[in-house]
Protein backbone atom coordinates (compact mmCIF):
# COMPACT_ATOMS: atom_id res chain seq x y z
CA UNK A 1 0.00 0.00 0.00
CA UNK A 2 1.52 3.23 -1.01
CA UNK A 3 1.40 6.12 1.90
CA UNK A 4 2.72 9.35 2.80
CA UNK A 5 5.44 9.74 5.45
CA UNK A 6 4.09 11.65 8.60
CA UNK A 7 5.55 12.24 11.92
CA UNK A 8 2.41 12.03 13.70
CA UNK A 9 0.14 8.94 13.94
CA UNK A 10 -3.79 8.59 14.90
CA UNK A 11 -5.19 5.95 17.34
CA UNK A 12 -8.34 4.68 18.08
CA UNK A 13 -6.56 3.49 21.72
CA UNK A 14 -8.43 0.37 23.13
CA UNK A 15 -8.02 -0.13 26.85
CA UNK A 16 -9.84 -2.96 28.37
CA UNK A 17 -9.08 -6.58 29.48
CA UNK A 18 -9.96 -8.83 26.67
CA UNK A 19 -10.50 -12.15 27.73
CA UNK A 20 -10.11 -13.80 24.66
CA UNK A 21 -10.08 -17.81 25.18
CA UNK A 22 -14.08 -17.60 26.29
CA UNK A 23 -15.31 -13.64 25.28
CA UNK A 24 -17.69 -14.96 22.96
CA UNK A 25 -18.82 -18.03 23.74
CA UNK A 26 -22.97 -17.85 24.19
CA UNK A 27 -22.50 -18.96 27.81
CA UNK A 28 -19.54 -16.64 28.41
CA UNK A 29 -19.61 -13.42 30.97
CA UNK A 30 -19.78 -10.29 29.43
CA UNK A 31 -16.67 -7.45 29.15
CA UNK A 32 -16.71 -5.98 33.02
CA UNK A 33 -18.39 -2.47 31.06
CA UNK A 34 -20.73 -4.39 28.78
CA UNK A 35 -24.39 -5.14 29.28
CA UNK A 36 -25.23 -8.72 28.95
CA UNK A 37 -28.65 -8.83 27.49
CA UNK A 38 -29.75 -10.17 24.23
CA UNK A 39 -29.34 -8.06 21.17
CA UNK A 40 -32.54 -7.21 19.36
CA UNK A 41 -33.00 -7.59 15.97
CA UNK A 42 -35.30 -4.44 15.06
CA UNK A 43 -31.97 -2.44 17.06
CA UNK A 44 -32.13 0.79 15.64
CA UNK A 45 -29.00 2.89 17.72
CA UNK A 46 -26.46 2.70 14.70
CA UNK A 47 -25.72 6.04 13.59
CA UNK A 48 -27.50 7.93 10.24
CA UNK A 49 -25.50 6.59 7.17
CA UNK A 50 -25.06 7.18 3.45
CA UNK A 51 -25.74 5.05 0.91
CA UNK A 52 -22.95 3.07 -0.47
CA UNK A 53 -22.91 -0.10 2.17
CA UNK A 54 -25.12 -1.59 4.93
CA UNK A 55 -25.64 -2.78 8.34
CA UNK A 56 -28.42 -5.04 8.33
CA UNK A 57 -30.72 -6.81 10.75
CA UNK A 58 -33.58 -9.16 9.97
CA UNK A 59 -36.14 -6.45 10.06
CA UNK A 60 -34.37 -3.37 9.46
CA UNK A 61 -31.78 -1.99 7.18
CA UNK A 62 -29.08 0.87 6.75
CA UNK A 63 -27.04 1.72 4.59
CA UNK A 64 -23.59 3.09 4.67
CA UNK A 65 -19.74 2.90 2.59
CA UNK A 66 -17.24 0.38 3.30
CA UNK A 67 -13.86 -0.41 2.33
CA UNK A 68 -11.43 -2.61 4.26
CA UNK A 69 -8.55 -5.48 3.07
CA UNK A 70 -7.97 -9.03 4.11
CA UNK A 71 -3.83 -8.56 3.89
CA UNK A 72 -3.87 -8.34 7.85
CA UNK A 73 -0.49 -9.83 9.21
CA UNK A 74 0.78 -9.98 12.62
CA UNK A 75 3.94 -8.24 13.93
CA UNK A 76 5.57 -8.16 17.59
CA UNK A 77 6.37 -5.28 19.39
CA UNK A 78 7.56 -3.84 22.58
CA UNK A 79 6.69 -0.46 22.71
CA UNK A 80 4.56 1.05 25.78
CA UNK A 81 0.97 1.49 25.35
CA UNK A 82 1.56 5.33 25.98
CA UNK A 83 -2.34 7.16 24.53
CA UNK A 84 -2.19 10.11 22.24
CA UNK A 85 -3.54 13.16 24.00
CA UNK A 86 -7.22 14.90 23.33
CA UNK A 87 -8.79 11.64 23.18
CA UNK A 88 -12.16 10.77 23.66
CA UNK A 89 -13.69 7.78 25.49
CA UNK A 90 -16.37 5.30 23.83
CA UNK A 91 -17.58 3.16 26.36
CA UNK A 92 -18.83 -0.40 25.21
CA UNK A 93 -22.23 0.46 27.01
CA UNK A 94 -22.55 3.33 25.33
CA UNK A 95 -22.27 1.68 21.53
CA UNK A 96 -24.41 0.08 19.14
CA UNK A 97 -22.36 -3.04 20.27
CA UNK A 98 -23.51 -3.03 24.32
CA UNK A 99 -25.18 -6.49 23.84
CA UNK A 100 -21.66 -8.24 22.36
CA UNK A 101 -20.33 -10.30 24.83
CA UNK A 102 -17.06 -9.61 23.02
CA UNK A 103 -17.11 -6.05 22.93
CA UNK A 104 -14.37 -3.76 24.41
CA UNK A 105 -14.43 -0.60 25.80
CA UNK A 106 -12.41 1.94 23.78
CA UNK A 107 -11.41 5.82 23.21
CA UNK A 108 -9.91 7.49 20.28
CA UNK A 109 -7.42 10.24 19.63
CA UNK A 110 -7.12 13.21 17.59
CA UNK A 111 -6.52 12.25 13.66
CA UNK A 112 -3.46 14.22 11.60
CA UNK A 113 -4.56 15.87 8.51
CA UNK A 114 -5.58 13.36 5.63
CA UNK A 115 -8.81 12.28 3.88
CA UNK A 116 -9.82 10.83 7.08
CA UNK A 117 -11.30 12.91 9.53
CA UNK A 118 -13.09 11.18 12.17
CA UNK A 119 -13.69 7.68 13.23
CA UNK A 120 -16.77 6.55 15.79
CA UNK A 121 -16.62 3.25 17.28
CA UNK A 122 -20.08 1.04 16.52
CA UNK A 123 -18.65 -2.28 16.99
CA UNK A 124 -15.25 -3.34 18.60
CA UNK A 125 -13.86 -6.85 19.82
CA UNK A 126 -12.42 -9.85 19.50
CA UNK A 127 -12.62 -13.41 20.18
CA UNK A 128 -10.36 -16.51 20.24
CA UNK A 129 -10.66 -19.30 17.56
CA UNK A 130 -12.73 -22.19 18.73
CA UNK A 131 -9.92 -24.72 17.68
CA UNK A 132 -7.46 -23.18 18.67
CA UNK A 133 -7.00 -20.80 21.28
CA UNK A 134 -3.62 -19.37 20.28
CA UNK A 135 -5.26 -17.50 17.31
CA UNK A 136 -7.83 -14.57 17.44
CA UNK A 137 -9.99 -12.62 15.19
CA UNK A 138 -10.12 -9.16 15.99
CA UNK A 139 -12.79 -6.82 14.33
CA UNK A 140 -14.36 -3.18 14.14
CA UNK A 141 -17.29 -1.37 12.33
CA UNK A 142 -16.19 2.39 12.26
CA UNK A 143 -18.58 4.71 11.03
CA UNK A 144 -16.17 7.65 9.28
CA UNK A 145 -15.78 11.03 7.85
CA UNK A 146 -13.70 11.31 5.39
CA UNK A 147 -12.71 14.66 2.84
CA UNK A 148 -11.67 12.36 0.04
CA UNK A 149 -9.86 9.20 -1.31
CA UNK A 150 -7.06 7.56 0.52
CA UNK A 151 -5.61 4.72 2.49
CA UNK A 152 -5.71 4.00 5.81
CA UNK A 153 -3.73 1.71 7.63
CA UNK A 154 -3.99 0.15 11.01
CA UNK A 155 -3.53 -1.95 13.80
CA UNK A 156 -4.87 -4.13 16.73
CA UNK A 157 -1.93 -3.89 18.38
CA UNK A 158 -1.87 -6.17 21.78
CA UNK A 159 -1.06 -5.23 25.24
CA UNK A 160 -0.32 -7.47 28.23
CA UNK A 161 -1.57 -6.41 31.91
CA UNK A 162 0.81 -3.74 31.98
CA UNK A 163 0.23 -2.11 29.29
CA UNK A 164 3.23 -3.47 27.17
CA UNK A 165 2.96 -4.33 23.79
CA UNK A 166 3.55 -7.70 22.88
CA UNK A 167 2.26 -7.97 19.38
CA UNK A 168 -0.06 -6.33 16.50
CA UNK A 169 -2.36 -7.40 13.70
CA UNK A 170 -2.51 -4.87 10.84
CA UNK A 171 -4.99 -4.14 8.94
CA UNK A 172 -6.04 -1.49 6.17
CA UNK A 173 -9.00 -0.20 4.39
CA UNK A 174 -9.77 3.20 2.15
CA UNK A 175 -11.98 5.93 1.81
CA UNK A 176 -13.94 8.32 0.10
CA UNK A 177 -15.73 11.41 0.46
CA UNK A 178 -18.70 10.92 2.60
CA UNK A 179 -20.05 11.53 6.07
CA UNK A 180 -21.28 8.87 8.60
CA UNK A 181 -20.08 6.19 6.40
CA UNK A 182 -19.36 2.66 7.81
CA UNK A 183 -16.49 0.71 7.24
CA UNK A 184 -16.23 -2.89 8.36
CA UNK A 185 -12.35 -4.41 9.51
CA UNK A 186 -11.13 -7.82 10.44
CA UNK A 187 -8.05 -9.10 11.45
CA UNK A 188 -6.32 -12.74 11.70
CA UNK A 189 -3.62 -13.30 14.34
CA UNK A 190 -1.85 -15.11 16.44
CA UNK A 191 -2.03 -14.08 20.13
CA UNK A 192 0.73 -13.66 22.50
CA UNK A 193 0.34 -15.46 25.73
CA UNK A 194 -0.37 -13.15 28.21
CA UNK A 195 -2.76 -10.63 25.77
CA UNK A 196 -4.78 -8.86 28.02
CA UNK A 197 -5.99 -5.61 26.50
CA UNK A 198 -6.12 -4.62 22.41
CA UNK A 199 -5.79 -1.10 20.96
CA UNK A 200 -7.02 -0.34 17.55
CA UNK A 201 -4.80 2.33 15.97
CA UNK A 202 -4.65 4.29 13.35
CA UNK A 203 -1.15 4.37 11.57
CA UNK A 204 -1.19 6.11 8.09
CA UNK A 205 -3.81 8.52 6.52
CA UNK A 206 -2.44 9.23 3.16
CA UNK A 207 -4.49 10.56 0.32
CA UNK A 208 -4.53 8.04 -3.12
CA UNK A 209 -6.18 8.69 -5.86
CA UNK A 210 -6.44 5.27 -7.12
CA UNK A 211 -8.53 4.33 -3.55
CA UNK A 212 -11.49 2.43 -4.40
CA UNK A 213 -14.68 1.64 -1.87
CA UNK A 214 -18.59 -0.28 -1.81
CA UNK A 215 -21.32 0.66 -2.51
CA UNK A 216 -23.64 -1.80 -0.91
CA UNK A 217 -27.43 -2.75 -1.55
CA UNK A 218 -29.34 -2.08 1.79
CA UNK A 219 -31.27 -5.22 1.23
CA UNK A 220 -28.93 -7.78 2.28
CA UNK A 221 -29.88 -11.60 2.87
CA UNK A 222 -28.91 -13.96 6.24
CA UNK A 223 -29.76 -17.13 5.81
CA UNK A 224 -28.40 -20.87 6.91
CA UNK A 225 -26.44 -23.50 4.49
CA UNK A 226 -27.93 -26.60 5.03
CA UNK A 227 -24.48 -28.02 3.64
CA UNK A 228 -22.19 -26.91 6.22
CA UNK A 229 -24.57 -25.59 8.57
CA UNK A 230 -22.94 -21.71 8.56
CA UNK A 231 -24.08 -18.33 8.21
CA UNK A 232 -24.19 -16.77 4.36
CA UNK A 233 -24.90 -13.31 4.12
CA UNK A 234 -25.83 -12.02 0.88
CA UNK A 235 -26.85 -8.67 -1.36
CA UNK A 236 -25.37 -6.61 -4.37
CA UNK A 237 -22.66 -4.23 -4.16
CA UNK A 238 -20.86 -1.65 -6.86
CA UNK A 239 -17.57 -0.71 -6.69
CA UNK A 240 -16.44 3.13 -6.61
CA UNK A 241 -12.90 4.31 -7.98
CA UNK A 242 -10.24 3.74 -9.84
CA UNK A 243 -8.47 0.57 -8.07
CA UNK A 244 -10.07 -3.19 -7.37
CA UNK A 245 -11.78 -4.50 -4.69
CA UNK A 246 -10.97 -7.70 -3.71
CA UNK A 247 -12.89 -9.49 -1.07
CA UNK A 248 -15.95 -8.81 1.39
CA UNK A 249 -16.19 -8.26 5.34
CA UNK A 250 -19.25 -9.02 7.50
CA UNK A 251 -19.26 -8.77 11.03
CA UNK A 252 -22.48 -10.35 12.54
CA UNK A 253 -24.39 -11.00 16.02
CA UNK A 254 -26.85 -13.08 16.92
CA UNK A 255 -29.93 -13.00 19.72
CA UNK A 256 -27.60 -13.67 22.30
CA UNK A 257 -24.65 -11.54 21.39
CA UNK A 258 -22.29 -13.58 20.04
CA UNK A 259 -20.20 -12.02 17.39
CA UNK A 260 -18.52 -13.95 14.61
CA UNK A 261 -16.40 -11.69 11.83
CA UNK A 262 -15.67 -13.62 8.34
CA UNK A 263 -14.20 -12.42 5.37
CA UNK A 264 -14.98 -13.82 1.32
CA UNK A 265 -13.37 -13.18 -1.79
CA UNK A 266 -15.25 -11.42 -4.90
CA UNK A 267 -16.24 -12.84 -8.47
CA UNK A 268 -15.71 -8.83 -9.64
CA UNK A 269 -12.83 -6.81 -8.58
CA UNK A 270 -14.16 -3.73 -10.59
CA UNK A 271 -17.87 -3.64 -10.80
CA UNK A 272 -19.44 -0.55 -12.48
CA UNK A 273 -22.96 -2.03 -12.23
CA UNK A 274 -24.33 -3.92 -9.58
CA UNK A 275 -22.77 -7.75 -8.67
CA UNK A 276 -24.06 -10.41 -6.30
CA UNK A 277 -21.80 -10.99 -3.60
CA UNK A 278 -21.78 -13.81 -0.64
CA UNK A 279 -19.66 -13.58 2.69
CA UNK A 280 -19.75 -17.58 3.72
CA UNK A 281 -18.98 -17.67 7.75
CA UNK A 282 -17.33 -20.98 7.16
CA UNK A 283 -15.27 -20.40 10.49
CA UNK A 284 -17.89 -19.69 12.69
CA UNK A 285 -19.64 -22.43 15.50
CA UNK A 286 -22.10 -24.89 13.43
CA UNK A 287 -25.51 -23.33 13.55
CA UNK A 288 -24.51 -20.03 14.27
CA UNK A 289 -27.48 -17.83 13.28
CA UNK A 290 -26.97 -14.01 12.88
CA UNK A 291 -29.73 -11.41 13.42
CA UNK A 292 -27.89 -8.18 12.79
CA UNK A 293 -24.91 -7.90 10.09
CA UNK A 294 -22.57 -5.24 8.84
CA UNK A 295 -21.26 -5.65 5.10
CA UNK A 296 -18.48 -3.78 4.17
CA UNK A 297 -14.96 -4.48 2.05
Amino acid sequence: MRTSKRAAFAALALTTTIGLTACNSSDAPPADSTSSSAASSTDSSAPSESSNGSANNSSDSQSSSNSSSDSSQTSDGSSSSSNAADTTEQPADQRDDKNDKSALDAETSKIPTGPLISAKIIKLGGYANQYDKTFGTFYSVLSINASGRGLVAMEYVLLDASGKQVGAIKDNFEVAPGQNVIKVTRGLGKVPEGTKKVRLQVTKNSPNSYASVTEIDPNINIRMDPTTKSAVVSGRYKTDGKGSVISMNAVCSDANGVVQAANSPMKQLRAATWTPYEVKFLSAPLNYQPTKCYVGS
